[in-house]
């Protein structure tokens, strides 16, 4: 047996919903997030999705159809896999201030994740309309292409949006997404590199505004896991972005290595002192540069970005001594429609079936000793 590992699946996509600055800009002057969206982030984190909904219908029947809080009342049925709940309050999110063209791809993906292929092409093409430049101009198309349910109109739409700008990495993700059909295996390196090198200024900002309870995940798993803080631990930090778990980590660590692939999230890990050693690099090209010298393994929100496990979990059993830990944790994939164990979803992470997360590892010769499954 080469080690043990625990399995932590949730439901969530703090990127969707954090994904903009404290303030935005509405008619020229700059209004602070509601509360109740803050709140309701929380909630979406910590796997009620339906209790974060019932916040915010409550507060617009309060306080009125504020668009930040019906973008938000949307995004959390959408995020939860729930796309016909989530059009109608983003539809009326649609608002003077709001990042109309942004939304109406929302709708986009909320109708494509029930299979209505027609409306799913007139909010693509709203979108363009609204802002040519970000999303994209608009194809020519004769009468006989607004037939009903023509997806190949839809790859059409999706394929000018992405070439209007080619070099989009982002934008080239989310088509994927969007699309659905057959999952890729991953993200590509150079589009999470430059997610997150982007988003590093603010990334710590947005998470405590949400209450991100990633560390609490990791802490709570190595206490089921009866590690005890023997401080002698050689532990492995994967995906350690800014060093959010690094704190929680350092007790047990004799040393404490981190690795990310975006650099400027590293900058800011390195600036809280708990690392001996941060590495910019993709993952699984690090673990399997350090055979067998890792006790602990962690790896919190990163398999969001990896489909396929198993070039993963080879490199993590190779990088862990023999008894050592893995602890993962992933977003959790109730149908698996393709059959693959994973799914790219609208949000663009993947998420994945507690089966064949075990599965993958299982075949590394590792034994799940504690599965934690968050619907």
């Amino acid at each position: 047996m080469l080690g043990w590992v625990y399995v932590n699946f949730q439901l969530g996509s703090w990127m969707m919903a954090s994904d903009s600055d404290e303030s935005i800009e509405a008619g020229g002057e700059s209004t602070k997030q509601p509360d109740v969206i803050t709140q309701s982030q929380a909630l979406m984190q910590r796997g009620d999705p339906a209790q974060a909904v019932h916040l915010l219908r409550q507060a617009i029947k309060t306080s009125g159809e504020d668009w930040r809080i019906c973008e938000a009342l949307g995004d959390a049925p959408l995020t939860a896999g729930r796309g016909e709940e989530a059009i109608g309050p983003l539809m009326r999110a649609i608002q003077p201030g709001a990042d109309q063209g942004a939304i109406c791809v929302k709708i986009v993906s909320a109708f494509l994740s029930r299979g209505l292929i027609d409306p799913a092409v007139m909010w693509l093409r709203r979108a363009m309309a609204i802002d040519p430049d970000k999303h994209g101009q608009m194809p020519e198309m004769d009468a006989s292409d607004l037939q009903a349910h023509r997806r190949q109109e839809l790859q059409l739409v999706v394929d000018a949006w992405v070439n209007a700008d080619p070099g989009n990495l982002a934008r080239r993700h989310l088509a994927l997404a969007m699309m659905g059909g057959v999952s890729p295996a991953k993200a590509e390196d150079d589009y999470v590199r430059k997610l997150f090198n982007d988003y590093a200024p603010r990334f710590n900002n947005s998470l405590s505004k949400l209450r991100y309870c990633g560390p609490q995940l990791v802490a709570e798993a190595i206490q089921a896991c009866g590690i005890s803080r023997r401080s002698d631990f050689d532990v492995l930090d994967v995906g350690c972005g800014t060093g959010l778990v690094g704190e929680m980590l350092k007790p047990y660590a004799a040393t404490l290595v981190g690795v990310d692939i975006a650099e400027n999230m590293l900058n800011q890990a390195e600036e809280r002192g708990f690392y001996d050693e941060l590495v910019t690099s993709e993952m699984n090209e690090f673990m399997q540069s350090r055979l067998e010298q890792f006790d602990l393994v962690t790896a919190a929100d990163v398999l969001t970005y990896t489909g396929d496990l198993i070039p993963f979990a080879k490199a993590a059993s190779g990088a862990l001594r023999p008894g050592g830990w893995l602890i993962v944790i992933c977003e959790s994939l109730s149908d698996d429609l393709e059959g693959k164990g994973y799914s790219l979803n609208t949000s663009g992470r993947f998420a994945h079936c507690g089966e064949y997360v075990r599965k993958c590892l299982a075949e590394q010769g590792m034994t799940t000793r504690v599965a934690d499954n968050k619907p």
